[in-house]
């Protein structure tokens, strides 16, 4: 504020003359009086002013401000309503779902995935399914597998129940769904065949089966599902079954890498191999595949590196 002086002899005494406040105050006049036909502030008070809207302070715009500000407390509202929402409806947020994933470089050039998710949902060249073998009184077949091939049209169910796919241990059967219906670009089909026979060493054969055929179809990301479980199979434990067929596919893929170095076999394009599980199997599958991994790797030094040819 910007003060001056003014005398006036005819009263002997000093007026002081107010300037107007600086920019950013404003002044407030609470006493006034006459002084030789001049008004003369007695009582002046000066304060800063509130910012208006689009106003600058420092060279700063402070519309932005305000309308940030204004977006927040509209923010909170909402965030407030859905929150009684939701309380009075008895519900509560949906937490975003843990992913149930795990991998392991297994060989040259191959890596195993653990993975909890859906066969039509997996992004891969070929989908791999294991069957038992068809009973004529009708099959067991859960959820999961139904819905399956209820998006192809239902072919699986049509070809077993005309003896076309019966699922005799080691039968394949290659199929194409129809464009767009799921993710996997082919569908094996493997038997796993007599349910009443079946073992843990039907599935480490039933390993070697899958990679041997995904290397032959040329797929460079293959998966899985046992669907054992979804046949209403309950005699070994799902870390059991893994453990036996990732040790069929770990020395399956071994024996394709050393003739392709031979010059006895194509290299093998497979990289990605999937093993699918339901999340309420996913430790069991994870533990029984780690076990698997260790005892493929013992086996794998105590083969015999000689090569398989003396041309």
């Amino acid at each position: 504020m910007q003060v001056g002086r003014l005398a006036y002899p005819r009263h002997g005494r000093t007026t002081r003359i107010i300037r107007p406040p600086p920019a950013g105050y404003q002044s407030r006049v609470s006493r006034l009086y006459s002084l030789d036909n001049e008004t003369v502030v007695s009582h002046l008070h000066v304060s800063r002013k509130k910012p208006a809207p689009g106003a600058t302070i420092g060279g700063a715009v402070l519309a932005a401000r305000g309308e940030a500000m204004k977006s927040m407390r509209m923010f909170a509202c909402v965030c407030l309503a859905m929150s009684l929402c939701l309380a009075a409806s008895g519900q509560q947020p949906t937490a975003r779902p843990k992913l149930l994933e795990k991998s392991w470089p297994v060989a040259d050039g191959l890596t195993v995935t653990v993975k909890s998710t859906k066969p039509q949902d997996l992004e891969v060249d070929l989908q791999i399914m294991g069957y038992f073998k068809h009973k004529p009184a009708g099959d067991t077949v859960l959820s999961v597998i139904v819905d399956f091939d209820k998006m192809m049209g239902g072919p699986i169910k049509a070809l077993r129940d005309r003896g076309e796919f019966m699922g005799e241990e080691q039968e394949t059967i290659l199929l194409t769904p129809p464009a767009g219906v799921m993710k996997p670009k082919k569908v094996l089909l493997v038997g796993y065949g007599d349910e009443t026979k079946f073992n843990l060493d039907v599935m480490r054969r039933i390993g070697t089966t899958a990679v041997r055929e995904a290397i032959r179809l040329g797929a460079k990301k293959a998966a899985f599902a046992p669907a054992i479980r979804d046949q209403g199979n309950s005699k070994f434990s799902t870390g059991d079954v893994e453990r036996e067929n990732v040790q069929g596919i770990i020395l399956a893929f071994d024996t394709e890498k050393r003739l392709q170095t031979q010059g006895l076999a194509g290299a093998p394009v497979l990289e990605q191999f999937y093993l699918e599980a339901g999340p309420e199997y996913f430790e069991q599958t994870v533990a029984g595949v780690t076990k698997g991994i260790e005892a493929a790797k013992a086996t794998l030094e105590k083969r015999d590196k000689a090569p398989y040819t003396s041309k």
